[in-house]
């Protein structure tokens, strides 16, 4: 190996050739380039700048604020990178490099996936610049995408600060307390836990603050507010999510709000105080209530006999399995009976409907659950497959498909044609229009009220 250069404790300028160079630069502001070869390059005090260039280089930095490149641009050797005590600037290049940043304030260029970062705990704010997806290694705090790729980020365990780039980027800092902006571009921000600020700025932004109380910005655009709220009583207004825990929320057009428990303890969700846009409630398992807002809601009781309120807005109100009390509310709302299965009863169960407008108002039938209807997905149930009675009797003896009792407001599924004459038995009730059997009070349904979907 050549010793290269009469290195003073000065501000050097040294070169390297070809061979593979040992460069001692000492104190001073040094600046160092290996050239070709295979080199060693210290810079001892000072603030230098050591360029390995071509080859599988060694680059100390020492004391000082030190600028560090691995490779020429486009360079592919396998280089190691010590920056030493000071404010560092590293940069590897394309290769399988090895970047140790050392104590201060250390920023990291990330030129491939190969690459190994190691920084140590409390040795500074340091911050890594990527132009392709990255995930921050222990103890570094901060990163930045760059670039005009569709690339994502993701934290660590610390309070990390994330920045998205102009394209569309999916950013999540995992554990603790992290500060994310999406910049343009439509972004999916994702806190995790911690006590987290998300900041989608421009673009229709999905933001899911997670775990704790966080601040949620949505910025310019139709952004979206997911909620994983684990409780007993959930209530989202235009500024907020309480539950548990408090999230504040400014600039949300919509919302997306789930209850995951382990048990069957009932996780209620009211949203009615919420007027920007469209909300989106899953109550999960148990009993839960769901109230709508003044936009065009999706409410999902899922199991167990729920109670679920559209308010105003074209709703979709599915109550799942076990009895439900579904109101729909003013609006064109949308009752939704999927299961994911052909029809068993009790997946379905006995819902009570309100307030049904035979004028704005579906009942949407999925085919794979009433498997048996010859309707094409996508229309209007056949006449041919509906019949309206005025007794359970006709109901019973009915050869339609779908039967609707105009006397007690029943709606029923005869699967096989009929329940009891020359059927099978499969089949069930599946809504009450006229709760209480009140005289004249089930409203005057027809085929067009009923909307067959895949």
């Amino acid at each position: 190996m050549a010793i290269i250069g009469n290195p003073t404790p000065g501000n050097d300028l040294i070169l390297g050739d070809a061979a593979n160079n040992f460069i001692d630069a000492l104190a001073g502001d040094d600046t160092v380039n290996g050239n070709g070869g295979d080199d060693s390059l210290l810079g001892g005090l000072g603030n230098d700048q050591l360029l390995g260039a071509v080859g599988n280089d060694t680059l100390i930095g020492g004391g000082g604020n030190d600028v560090l490149v691995g490779d020429i641009f486009g360079g592919t050797g396998n280089d190691s990178l010590n920056g030493g005590a000071g404010d560092d600037v590293l940069n590897g290049g394309l290769g399988a490099d090895t970047i140790a940043g050392g104590p201060g304030n250390d920023t990291y260029s990330v030129g491939s996936l190969n690459a190994t970062f190691i920084e140590q705990a409390n040795e500074g704010n340091d911050i890594v610049n990527s132009p392709i997806s990255f995930t921050l290694p222990n103890n570094i705090e901060r990163l930045t995408l760059v670039g005009t790729a569709n690339i994502n980020g993701t934290g660590n365990a610390l309070g990390n600060s994330i920045l998205g780039n102009a394209a569309n980027n999916s950013l999540s800092g995992l554990a603790g307390d992290d500060t994310i902006n999406g910049l343009d571009g439509n972004d999916t921000l994702n806190g995790g836990d911690g006590i987290d600020i998300l900041n989608g700025n421009n673009g229709d932004d999905i933001l899911n603050g997670g775990a704790g109380n966080d601040v949620i910005n949505g910025g310019a655009g139709i952004d979206r507010v997911k909620v994983n709220a684990v409780g007993s009583n959930i209530v989202l207004t235009n500024t907020s999510v309480t539950g548990e825990g408090v999230d504040s929320l400014n600039g949300i057009e919509n919302a997306e709000l789930f209850v995951f428990q382990s048990n069957n303890i009932p996780g209620n969700i009211d949203a009615s105080a919420f007027t920007l846009g469209s909300v989106t409630l899953d109550g999960g398992i148990g009993s839960n209530v769901l109230i709508g807002g003044s936009g065009n809601d999706f409410l999902d009781g899922e199991g167990a006999n729920d109670t679920l309120t559209g308010g105003s807005g074209d709703d979709t109100l599915n109550g799942g399995s076990g009895n439900d009390l579904l109101t729909g509310g003013a609006g064109a709302d949308r009752f939704l009976y999927e299961t994911g299965r052909a029809f068993i009863a009790s997946d379905v169960g006995l819902d009570t409907v309100t307030s049904f407008s035979v004028s704005s108002d579906k009942f949407v039938l999925s085919k794979k659950t009433f498997d048996t209807l010859i309707t094409a997905a996508g229309g209007t149930l056949l006449s041919s497959e509906f019949e309206v009675v005025d007794s359970f009797i006709e109901q019973f003896s009915s050869n339609a498909k779908i039967t609707y009792n105009r006397v007690s407001g029943d709606l029923s599924f005869n699967r096989n044609g009929s329940i009891l004459v020359g059927g099978d038995a499969e089949g069930g009730f599946i809504a009450d229009l006229n709760p209480g059997n009140v005289a004249g009070g089930a409203p005057l349904l027809s085929a067009s009220n009923i909307r067959i979907v895949a």
